[in-house]
């Protein structure tokens, strides 16, 4: 997806730069550090991937915490071929780093979507809604199963936008609600959509296994990664 001449929305995935043992932790409590740092990896890949197959034109960026360790893994196909531009995040808490990237992306866009790459399997769909939503809604929302999001989305018109990043609970079951309540309380205008799921722990996992099943997102780093463990736990048996 090459960049749009004129291209008035920006979509931003976040990611954790890849590192053995800083990423997954949840995940490697069942896997290991090194897969869980491969699943990691193919959640990068697939959620590029998924995001190239937008018809919307769009400008895409890939903030990551630092810079990309080629010694762990080589550019994901997305920047590689410039896709995406690589930005990096702020310090501070999520919220911060949020806050942040929105005013960054504001001095070009009138319209910015941010998401994670914990939901490779998201449907296209989906993203298509948040694009078109946001025209003609202050905000627009993911819920995530978890009490999280996976995708918030904001105007540039909003004034203050960093109050809806301040005083949220991060990484717990209450985000989403008091996400919301902040922007009720601003009285923008909000546009939710279908609830959708992170993949942090290993049932999380196995929910994604089976969903790929009927999926048209097949998510297929991922799915190699789940074939090859498939393959080792036949052998074993």
């Amino acid at each position: 997806m090459p960049t749009h001449k004129n291209s008035k929305t920006a979509l931003a995935l976040f990611a954790k730069t890849p590192e053995l043992g800083q990423v997954k932790t949840r995940l490697a409590a069942s896997i290991g550090d090194k897969m869980a740092l491969e699943f990691h990896l193919a959640f990068i890949s697939d959620s590029l991937e998924n995001v190239s197959q937008l018809t919307t034109p769009i400008d895409c960026y890939l903030y990551l915490t630092q810079a990309w360790n080629l010694s762990i893994a080589p550019f994901p196909k997305g920047l590689e071929n410039s896709q995406f531009r690589l930005k990096y995040q702020s310090d501070g808490d999520l919220g911060v780093r949020l806050s942040t990237a929105f005013l960054e992306l504001f001095s070009t866009y009138q319209r910015v979507i941010i998401i994670g790459t914990d939901s490779p399997s998201l449907p296209i769909s989906y993203l298509e809604e948040a694009i078109l939503a946001l025209t003609k809604q202050d905000c627009v929302i993911g819920p995530a199963i978890d009490g999280g999001y996976y995708l918030i989305g904001l105007n540039r018109e909003i004034k203050n936008l960093s109050e809806i990043f301040t005083d949220i609970n991060w990484s717990t079951e209450k985000v989403f609600l008091e996400t919301t309540a902040c922007i009720q309380n601003k009285q923008l205008t909000l546009h939710s959509l279908p609830i959708w799921y992170d993949i942090d722990t290993l049932p999380d996992l196995v929910r994604l296994e089976n969903d790929l099943l009927t999926l048209t997102n097949k998510c297929f780093s991922t799915s190699k990664l789940l074939k090859i463990i498939s393959q080792k736990q036949q052998k074993r048996e």
